[in-house]
């Protein structure tokens, strides 16, 4: 985390873009292209409320990621019962039915019958591959036509990669909600960084 007494700022934008740029940076020891480096920083910056809201009983906590119950539950279970089993038990108290889809590359709910079917699949020529289990974000994107709904005026924009531009709308929407004032552009979003 940034430490906010560090950034010498006159205004509230200029405060955020020295912060956005800063974590922006950090994101190039891990990142091997400036759009990994963003899509880091997208990342570090994803609200955990829709998932919050799916577990909790529509409460916030003032650090969602330290739920005081759950640490003490944690630290007061013996390991034998910190287990996927109690994990899986857990989560069918919240919703019985969370668990009934499989995912397409592991349709056993072992994970032995599951890496033999791979590996099988793999190696024999008959089988087809098991095909990734994420849907294709830029087929979705196209089909959709999102460039002419997100940035209609912005023609520029529409060679970069769907993933940077979805983050782009991700940080408009968020600042939207954050700042309920004027939201800034496509624009300024794509050029908080000068090493694009």
């Amino acid at each position: 985390m940034v430490d906010c007494r560090e950034i010498d700022a006159d205004t509230p934008q200029e405060f955020l873009r020295e912060t956005v740029e800063r974590h922006y940076q950090r994101g190039f020891d891990r990142a091997d292209s400036q759009y990994n480096a963003m899509a880091l920083l997208g990342l570090k910056c994803k609200s955990a409320l829709p998932f919050r809201n799916h577990l909790a009983d529509h409460h916030l906590e003032s650090f969602v990621a330290a739920d005081a119950e759950l640490i003490d539950w944690h630290l007061s279970t013996p390991p034998e019962h910190r287990n996927d089993r109690t994990y899986q038990q857990a989560l069918r108290l919240v919703d019985g039915e969370i668990l009934r889809h499989r995912p397409p590359d592991r349709p056993h709910r072992t994970y032995q019958l599951n890496q033999i079917e791979k590996y099988l699949r793999k190696t024999l020529p008959v089988l087809q591959p098991f095909g990734t289990p994420w849907p294709d974000r830029d087929r979705i994107y196209d089909e959709n036509d999102l460039d002419h709904r997100l940035f209609p005026d912005r023609s520029d924009l529409h060679a970069l990669p769907p993933r940077v531009k979805l983050r782009i709308t991700d940080a408009r929407t968020w600042l939207e909600h954050a700042g309920r004032g004027t939201v800034p552009s496509a624009d300024d979003l794509v050029q908080v960084s000068s090493p694009l």
